[in-house]
């Protein structure tokens, strides 16, 4: 009897630790609906583990349960003494359910617990941008590009920020080192487009419009704006296949094409 208990208490044991290798493959295959059903198997066995908690979280980030995904970082902070990854992971949670405050919260938590986390500076500057704090937003782009001076797309959007702030040439600035670093930035095209039309520099804003055409960013406000500079330089009629091409794709803008074109 003694033998057999220490038999069953082995294959249970095997078993709680069989759960928890196949959530961690399978996390580690971005798997996660598969590896939350094993997670879920080992946690009764490893309640105390942060790591457990931490990937359940991310899993229900990434299958898009945000509601669930929170509740679980939240566990995760709990136990974990430096619980950086975790505010980052719930944050994302709120910026997922569009409360851009709630993330700026847990995102100065991580920056709190670790002052160099380039993730956390960035992600808090995009999300005092869609709360348009952009002096807030400022500062965190310069701080975060402090810690990764390369970083493209950090750059990219303290262009975007300065250009809401009025800081025309500094914005241009801003997307010029982008686009010197990758000439296919499609939306960093279309941007600095947008600065040279606020500065009158209709020629240079039309190329920049057409190049971020080419680099995939098919939008109607591309062709719109550019039909705009058109007209300022008295190219109505290239102006009007852009407008044209905008009301296709978004029929709002058919109060241009007609005032214009027709």
């Amino acid at each position: 009897m003694k033998r057999l208990l220490i038999l069953l208490s082995f294959l249970i044991l095997s078993g709680w630790v069989n759960d928890r290798e196949t959530a961690d493959k399978y996390f580690a295959d971005e798997n996660y609906l598969r590896a939350l059903e094993f997670y879920a198997e080992a946690y009764p066995y490893h309640k105390k583990e942060w790591i457990v908690h931490y990937n359940m979280a991310r899993c229900y980030e990434e299958t898009e349960d945000f509601i669930n995904g929170r509740k679980w970082y939240t566990k995760a902070i709990r136990i974990d003494s430096k619980p950086e990854q975790a505010f980052i992971g719930r944050a994302n949670c709120y910026w997922g359910e569009e409360d851009y405050e709630s993330a700026i919260l847990d995102l100065s938590s991580a920056i709190s617990t670790n002052p160099s986390s380039f993730e956390a500076l960035y992600l808090r500057s995009k999300a005092y941008i869609k709360v348009f704090q952009y002096t807030d937003a400022y500062f965190d782009l310069k701080d975060a590009l402090s810690i990764q001076p390369k970083n493209l797309k950090a750059q990219y959007h303290l262009g975007i920020v300065k250009g809401q702030m009025g800081v025309l040439q500094g914005a241009l600035n801003s997307f010029n080192k982008v686009l010197r670093a990758d000439n296919n930035f499609g939306q960093a095209y279309y941007n600095r487009g947008i600065i040279k039309q606020r500065l009158e520099r209709f020629e240079q804003a039309i190329n920049d419009f057409t190049l971020a055409l080419n680099n995939d960013v098919n939008t109607a406000d591309v062709y719109l704006r550019r039909g705009v500079c058109k007209i300022q330089i008295g190219n109505e009629f290239s102006a009007c296949k852009d407008f044209k091409k905008a009301t296709s794709i978004d029929d709002a803008y058919e109060a241009i094409l007609v005032k214009y074109c027709l």
